[in-house]
């Protein structure tokens, strides 16, 4: 529910933000079975169509357990627009090499990334990055 008021807030609002970090404190040490309320995949969907919106997002990082392959694809649509402003970017979940393929499609036409940072908790292998 937070990420959604936040987004509406920004938004609806004046405000030019140029980075956008949103993590969970405790993603390293997570265990899928874990009680804590986490940030959802539709809430990713949220992340991603805000930053299609954003003329001045520059960077964002995002470290959520449930970033998985899906939520990667949402951000890659992103990736591929003309229109796309971000310089840097930071992710971490639990994507594997199927998230990895798909953010490096979109790269192929994106003009703006300059840096990318990744981390998951599945194993990759040389597969996600041919």
């Amino acid at each position: 529910a937070f990420v959604k008021d936040l987004l509406t807030s920004l938004s609806e609002g004046e405000t030019s933000i140029e980075t956008l970090s949103i993590g969970e404190c405790d993603i390293d040490a997570a265990d899928e079975n874990d009680e804590i309320e986490r940030i959802s995949g539709s809430s990713v969907e949220l992340i991603a169509g805000y930053v299609s919106r954003s003329k001045s997002l520059s960077s964002l990082t995002l470290r959520l357990l449930n970033l998985d392959d899906i939520g990667i694809g949402e951000l890659a649509n992103v990736l591929k627009r003309k229109d796309c402003n971000m310089r840097r970017l930071d992710l971490a979940g639990n994507f594997g090499n199927n998230g990895i393929k798909i953010l490096a499609e979109a790269l192929k036409t994106n003009q703006s990334i300059k840096t990318i940072t990744l981390g998951c908790h599945k194993n990759l292998n040389d597969v996600g990055a041919q």
